[in-house]
């Protein structure tokens, strides 16, 4: 199968504010109990020294005219200035980074060291059914900058009390993305448009991408590699709906 190749250098000053990694794991963290004694054998906790309990709620509509809920218990560790974050839930663990993005390997480096302790502690093959990588950007545009620099024009309109200031002011869209190389690999963007001020625009460009596919978690160059893949797919969103983004003032 053809991969993706990365064909983009980084900005200078990218308008990365957050990077999410999930991995939906198959039989691990089953429940609270064994989140809780992963927790307690956790040789980072001195670096992630918050830890906060967390339920979530699945909804499900099935044949019958009613809605079955699924709670589950999981938890949440944090670095003390909350700018690294993991979230643990049952068959599932995500790492938060809303640090100053330097690059891809300095993040994952981050991640590596959380999932070599799971790896420590296990000692077993687990099942990774889903990898997900989300690049959360935020910046401000001049109004009439918008049309030089960015492509997309959202349409759903979420300014319910009619701001007057301008005509393109908080404006949602949202779209899915299949790659081409890759027909497990698929992405959700939202781009949000909301005012600043009277001349600048807010503007949020959201790419969550994914795939679906087994591999093993113990096997962390062969992740490492799909992830990079994730990245890619990402990249190839981002810089496509930028026009001459290097000369772009607010990413030098």
């Amino acid at each position: 199968m053809e991969r993706l190749i990365e064909e983009y250098k980084q900005l200078g000053n990218p308008p990365i504010k957050e990077v999410i990694i999930g991995l939906l794991l198959d039989g691990l963290f089953v429940n609270k109990d064994e989140i809780q004694a992963f927790y307690d054998n956790f040789s980072l906790k001195n670096k992630y020294v918050k830890q906060e309990s967390i339920t979530s709620v699945s909804f499900e509509i099935g044949n019958e005219p009613k809605i079955a809920q699924n709670i589950a218990d999981g938890i949440v560790l944090k670095t003390e200035a909350e700018d690294e974050i993991i979230q643990i839930e049952p068959n599932k663990i995500m790492f938060i980074d809303r640090n100053k993005y330097i690059g891809f390997n300095n993040f994952f480096n981050k991640f590596e060291a959380i999932i070599a302790n799971i790896s420590k502690m296990y000692n077993q093959e687990i099942e990774i059914a889903d990898i997900g990588l989300r690049y959360i950007n935020n910046f401000n545009f001049l109004i009439d900058d918008i049309d030089k620099h960015f492509i997309i024009h959202p349409t759903l309109n979420t300014n319910t009390e009619k701001c007057p200031y301008a005509l393109k002011n908080n404006y949602l869209s949202v779209a899915s993305i299949i790659s081409t190389v890759n027909p497990q690999m698929f992405a959700t963007v939202k781009t949000l448009f909301q005012i600043a001020n009277p001349v600048t625009l807010n503007i949020t460009f959201d790419i969550d991408t994914h795939i679906n596919k087994t591999y093993k978690l113990n096997d962390l160059g062969g992740v490492k590699s799909k992830v990079l893949e994730l990245k890619c797919f990402k990249n190839q969103i981002f810089f496509s709906n930028f026009n001459d983004i290097y000369n772009i003032e607010e990413f030098k």
